[in-house]
């Protein structure tokens, strides 16, 4: 996911904070640009112009169901919710379709998968581990 935005006025510090929510508004999870890893609130200033935050989801992890998108442009070093820029309300919203091709985290289950936040796709492999019935 991209999210494009424009700083108009030089000598200032940004963060993004992204929020994803499901169809009830429920917060799914929270996602931050790379600002969080550096020295909090002594950053360089940003630079007037256009910026590109891309954010990578993996594959599988979001259930089906309307999903939206709510960032928030805020001004380190105050809290994220106390000093926002910006905040858009779910400025984008999306519906995420399971095709039941066997390739989601579901596999080939044909059934409902139950109302969880994410359901990511994580691998198992079971092995045989020996005879129950032998004492020991």
């Amino acid at each position: 996911m991209e999210i494009d935005y424009f700083v108009l006025k030089t000598g200032y510090q940004f963060a993004l904070f992204v929020r994803v929510g499901n169809k009830t508004t429920e917060s799914l999870f929270l996602m931050a640009d790379e600002y969080i890893y550096g020295p909090w609130g002594k950053q360089s200033t940003k630079s007037v112009g256009m910026y590109r935050a891309a954010f990578l989801i993996p594959k599988n992890l979001l259930n089906p169901g309307r999903t939206t998108v709510t960032p928030a442009i805020f001004s380190p070093p105050s809290i994220s919710n106390s000093q926002t820029n910006l905040l858009v309300e779910h400025a984008l919203s999306f519906e995420i379709v399971d095709e039941l091709r066997g390739l989601g985290a579901k596999g080939n289950y044909p059934y409902d998968w139950g109302h969880h936040a994410v359901r990511p796709f994580i691998k198992c492999e079971t092995t045989f581990q020996g005879n129950a019935s032998k004492k020991i």
